[in-house]
């Protein structure tokens, strides 16, 4: 399944990572941020292609398209509010970073989402409980501006879009 990974960013430059809890199937006790996969259901893609006859108006390869891009940029917004309880009006449009596959070849694809709320404003949100709050079991905020030299053990799909977060001459 494609994945997607948000590098969210607080308005006083301050990255957000979620430790992942024991409830995981994979990578507790390792830091990522919001995380999780677009769902085709939202982006109205059929599961099975042998049901498709063309009459849905999906014969439109651009709507399609348009229709998918937008669920992959939705999900990076969905699992920061799922996994952080920020509001989502709190959210900027995510921006892409890139892209990578892990070492099983799982594809993710890495955003740069950033919050108006300042890190104790969201400590606060997360303090409150998340939907998927059970995902995580530590929130910790790094400088943005010391990215290069986070200490805490990651995921490869976070150290990936940290990369990609350095590589945005603006901000790091």
């Amino acid at each position: 399944a494609l994945g997607c990974e948000a590098v969210l960013l607080t308005s006083d430059a301050q990255l957000v990572l979620l430790r992942r809890s024991s409830a995981v199937s994979t990578h507790s006790g390792l830091y990522n941020g919001p995380s999780g996969h677009p769902e085709p259901k939202n982006a109205g893609v059929i599961a099975n292609a042998s049901e498709w006859d063309g009459t849905d108006g999906t014969s439109e390869s651009e709507a399609m398209q348009q229709s998918v891009k937008q669920e992959l940029f939705n999900s990076a917004l969905d699992e920061a509010v799922a996994e952080t309880n920020v509001p989502r009006e709190s959210l900027a449009e995510p921006l892409l970073i890139g892209c990578m596959a892990d070492s099983t070849g799982k594809p993710d694809v890495l955003f740069l989402v950033r919050t108006s709320l300042d890190a104790e404003a969201v400590r606060s949100c997360y303090a409150k409980g998340a939907e998927e709050g059970w995902e995580s079991d530590r929130l910790n905020f790094w400088p943005a501006s010391k990215a290069a030299e986070c200490s805490l053990p990651m995921t490869a799909v976070t150290r990936a879009a940290l990369q990609c977060f350095l590589q945005i001459p603006s901000i790091s």
